[in-house]
């Protein structure tokens, strides 16, 4: 790790030793790369400046690194914002502020795909337009509503299914709006079955995640809640997708043409919700 501000050095710190994960610390990063080409981590983290983000992409990049990228060690960079092109040495970014409970999941999902390999998905071809139009709903991080929660009891009931949500894909997580039979309210980006959904803009169904080699060492599928059966309908909102409706089972299942009709509906209903005036409080 190299990592120069204190605070954020602490918070990395405080995520590593709560899963007993051990830290080398680097004062600069050359330092931390010679230090990772001989020790071969599971995990590299470098902190760069503000002006250096939009170099990531450049070719001259992945030259700085050495020898990682042959050894296939992920590398998770620090910094005040993303380079929205994704360079293939870099497994993910941090985006300050953040909470060593944040930091603690991404790096189990770093290490967790560095040893399955489940699939990465890509960001949305207009991803920054995509989560303009999320944050401008300022539906983000609000309380729960019935409004919201009567469409994700009607998806478990339609679908007769344990679990159902309302999930808005932000830049590094999923946030669910409403949830029928899960607690979590929302998980990283990098474990998400609906960014899959919001990615293609289209309908996704995995009706046996063992059997999909997209899904199949996903942690959402080999832990709690162990997802078997995923269908997610996109949700847009000025014709960007910022979500989707989905239902999710613990056993495989199979859906036909009408059932995917009925998951539109609902997704239809999820997309007029926030449009809808809300009655004032005297």
């Amino acid at each position: 790790m190299a990592v120069s501000d204190p605070s954020t050095a602490n918070k990395i710190r405080e995520a590593a030793q709560a899963d007993g994960i051990t830290i080398f610390e680097a004062g600069s990063i050359t330092e931390a790369l010679n230090t990772a080409q001989s020790v071969q981590p599971s995990l590299v983290i470098l902190e760069i400046e503000s002006d250096e983000v939009d170099a990531v992409e450049d070719p001259t990049w992945t030259h700085r690194l050495g020898k990682l990228p042959a050894l296939a060690i992920p590398i998770l960079i620090v910094a005040d914002k993303e380079n929205a092109a994704r360079q293939a040495a870099v497994e993910g970014w941090l985006i300050k502020p953040f909470s060593s409970a944040y930091v603690r999941t991404r790096i189990r999902a770093c290490l967790l795909r560095t040893v399955c390999r489940w699939e990465r998905v890509l960001t949305s071809r207009n991803e920054e337009q995509r989560l303009a139009i999320l944050h401008g709903l300022r539906i983000l991080d609000t309380p729960r509503e019935e409004r919201f929660d009567r469409i994700t009891r009607l998806a478990a009931s339609i679908f007769n299914v344990p679990m159902a949500l309302i999930s808005l894909v932000d830049r590094e997580r999923q946030w669910f709006k409403s949830t029928y039979g899960l607690d979590e309210s929302e998980t990283s980006r990098e474990v998400s079955f609906c960014t899959h959904a919001v990615a293609s803009e289209k309908v996704l169904v995995a009706p046996d995640t063992f059997q999909d080699p997209r899904f199949a060492d996903n942690p959402l599928v080999t832990k709690a809640p162990r997802i078997r059966f995923y269908a997610g309908c996109p949700i847009f909102a000025a014709a960007n997708c910022i979500g989707t409706v989905c239902v999710l089972d613990s056993r495989p299942r199979e859906v036909d043409t009408d059932m995917i009709g009925l998951l539109h509906d609902l997704a239809a209903l999820a997309e007029i919700e926030p449009q809808k005036p809300q009655p004032t409080k005297n």
